[in-house]
């Protein structure tokens, strides 16, 4: 292989890793959802609210940037 052909293969490769592992946790928010409107959609808002939140959808959104815009 040459080396144009092996960096084709290791970004192919990168490329196929992320959007699995997007899948994964996108699965996992799915599955977890029910329970994040139960105790944290459902009381009162704090600053930790804010944080939690904040930390949960700022990674898979960065994820998915990066997936979509960056890779293709």
């Amino acid at each position: 292989m040459s080396e144009l052909e092996e960096s084709l293969y290791a970004l192919d490769w990168n490329n196929n890793i992320s959007v699995a592992i997007l899948t994964v946790i996108s699965y996992d928010y799915m599955l977890q959802f029910d329970k994040e409107v139960t105790f944290v959609w459902g009381r009162q808002w704090s600053m930790m609210t804010c944080l939690y939140l904040a930390v949960r959808y700022f990674g898979i959104f960065l994820a998915m940037y990066i997936v979509v815009v960056v890779s293709f």
